[in-house]
C-alpha cells in the first residue's frame, strides 16, 4: 500500500500532463492573417459554428462574427493601419481569400466579413471606425 499511492499520484500527472494541449502560443504580428504584413504559407480556415447547429442564417452571422472577431480583431486592426488607401472592400477581399470561412455560402462570408470589419474597428481601433463605416456604410 505504502507504494500504490506514490505510484497512484506519478500516474495521475503523467495522465493529465499528456491531456494538456502542446500548442505554442505564437505572437499575434508573426501570424499574419490573411494580410500581405507577415502571411502563413498556408493559411488556416477560420473555425466557425458548423451551419447545422444554428436556427437561421441571421443567428450564424451573429456567431461567426462574434468568433472572428474575438479573435482577429487586432490583426483587422493592423491591416487597417498598414493599408490606409487599401479600400476596406480590397481588404475584406483579401482576408476571405485567404481565410474563407469553410462550409458558409459566399454571400454569407461577405456579410460575416464586413460585420468582422465594422465591430474589429468600433471596439479596437476606434480611430479606422469612420473609415469603415463610411466605406461599408
Amino acid at each position: 500500500m505504502r507504494l500504490l499511492a506514490p505510484a497512484l499520484a506519478l500516474i495521475t500527472c503523467v495522465a493529465l500532463a499528456g491531456c494538456v494541449p502542446a500548442t505554442p502560443e505564437v505572437p499575434s504580428a508573426s501570424r499574419g492573417h490573411g494580410f500581405p504584413v507577415a502571411a502563413p504559407a498556408t493559411p488556416d480556415p477560420i473555425a466557425v459554428v458548423p451551419p447545422t447547429m444554428v436556427d437561421n442564417d441571421d443567428h450564424l452571422v451573429e456567431l461567426a462574427t462574434a468568433t472572428v472577431v474575438e479573435e482577429h480583431a487586432g490583426d483587422v486592426c493592423a491591416a487597417l493601419w498598414a493599408y490606409p488607401d487599401a479600400s476596406i472592400s480590397e481588404l475584406i477581399a483579401v482576408a476571405l481569400a485567404n481565410y474563407g470561412l469553410d462550409g458558409i455560402p459566399a454571400d454569407t462570408q461577405d456579410r460575416i466579413a464586413a460585420n468582422v470589419f465594422v465591430q474589429s474597428a468600433a471596439g479596437t481601433c476606434p480611430d479606422q471606425a469612420d473609415r469603415v463605416a463610411s466605406e461599408l456604410g
